[in-house]
């Protein structure tokens, strides 16, 4: 039984997730080694849809999400597939996402846990004045 049960959880995790975040949010993680999970459900979300940048319409707003992070399911703690609703007439099934329900995630180095990290070029000059140089160097900007 315990075999079968390990096969299972092999077969529906996917070997990568992604997790989107607003570049003062990534600052932040970099400068603490901390990815925060959402203070009252103390979990963090992850999604397999790396096309998935919202409200990139806003960008002055400060509401951008503009960093999108990689990484290998095997370096984070155990993911729950979770389904997202949204309005009543909007449709997310498409969407598989995953959460993380262990709190905040305080790997020895931040960076050995990242696979890669993807930027919306309209941030590189801010991700540039508040990241480390070593930082900023690893991001890809599109």
């Amino acid at each position: 039984m315990i075999k079968l049960i390990s096969l299972l959880e092999e077969t529906t995790t996917p070997k990568e997730v992604y997790h989107f975040t607003l570049p003062k949010f990534f600052v932040n993680m970099i400068k603490t080694n901390t990815i925060k999970a959402d203070p009252k459900f103390k979990q963090i979300s992850f999604t397999t849809d790396p096309d998935l940048w919202s409200f990139r319409e806003f960008q002055e707003e400060d509401q951008e999400v503009g960093v999108r992070l990689t990484f290998d399911t095997k370096n984070l703690p155990p993911l729950k597939p979770f389904e997202y609703f949204g309005a009543p007439e909007d449709d997310y099934g498409y969407e598989q996402e995953y959460i993380s329900t262990v709190g905040d995630l305080r790997p020895s180095n931040i960076l050995n846990l990242i696979k890669n990290i993807t930027a919306d070029s309209y941030w590189k000059e801010y991700l540039q004045n508040n990241l480390p140089n070593e930082v900023f160097k690893k991001i890809n900007f599109i």
